[in-house]
């Protein structure tokens, strides 16, 4: 049972079958693998490794789980975050968090940070302390994303039409969607040619080889830091099949994804 001064971090598997409930506290879930269907008072959407939603106190919501998923969940006390009872200052945006039902996107750092932090939490849940300490971070860097992209994220688009920190923060938040140039000129504002035309004269390469570049680097992080396995490497990073990726992976390297896991361990 969570109390109204009580923080907590842990990873579930949500049920297949459909569940439906509510509780006194305020609850953050948020995708590590696999995906689940939500309803939060009627309003609908979608958990996966790059989304969650928020879960005010009280609010009834339906879930239903795909088979092997696995998902992070932040319980947060109602008195914690009014009372101060955090490390440090509680601002504003920490105290709206909960003010309304919401589904949000993650991008990549965050997302392998919550694996790792899943990693930490089966190795060292038992210590009382280390629960509270993750889920106090994990609420922090959520509550900094998405005060960023409700206020800073037009600003720096509109203040340089061709912001690279925008552009691969979209990458990395749909890193494993089938990325669009019409969806990049979209971000910043741009028909897609002129985009196009703007990037290319930016870097010295297309978004297309770009995007790729993008998928190299992660997946030559996961595979130097994670024991995921090549298939969910390969699919989580938005490439149509195993091969593909290692053709991509090996053409850009030098080496096959494999081998470059060998070469870093």
């Amino acid at each position: 049972m969570i109390q109204n001064n009580d923080i907590l971090a842990r990873t579930s598997h949500l049920s297949v079958q459909s569940d439906s409930h509510k509780h006194a506290h305020h609850q953050i879930i948020i995708g590590i693998s696999g995906e689940a269907n939500f309803e939060i008072e009627g309003v609908g959407g979608k958990v996966d490794g790059y989304s969650g939603c928020i879960v005010p106190s009280n609010e009834r919501h339906s879930f239903c789980g795909s088979d092997g998923n696995n998902v992070f969940l932040l319980d947060v006390g109602k008195d914690i975050i009014e009372s101060n009872g955090l490390h440090g200052s509680t601002d504003d945006e920490l105290c709206r968090l909960f003010d309304s039902r919401r589904y949000f996107s993650i991008d990549q750092q965050m997302h392998l940070m919550l694996f790792s932090l899943a990693s930490e939490i089966k190795a060292y849940g038992d210590d009382p302390s280390f629960k509270p300490l993750v889920a106090e971070l994990v609420l922090r860097s959520l509550s900094n994303r998405l005060s960023s992209n409700a206020t800073g994220v037009e600003h720096r688009i509109h203040g340089d039409r061709l912001d690279l920190n925008v552009i691969q923060q979209y990458i990395h938040a749909h890193i494993a969607d089938k990325i669009q140039v019409s969806e990049l000129a979209q971000v910043c504002d741009l028909s897609a040619s002129h985009f196009y035309q703007k990037f290319r004269d930016k870097t010295g390469i297309s978004p297309h080889q770009y995007l790729i570049l993008e998928r190299i680097k992660v997946a030559k992080f996961l595979l130097g830091n994670t024991n995921k396995n090549l298939t969910d490497i390969c699919f989580s990073l938005g490439f149509s099949s195993q091969s593909a990726f290692t053709n991509t992976f090996t053409k850009k390297v030098g080496c096959s994804p494999s081998q470059y896991r060998n070469s870093v361990r």
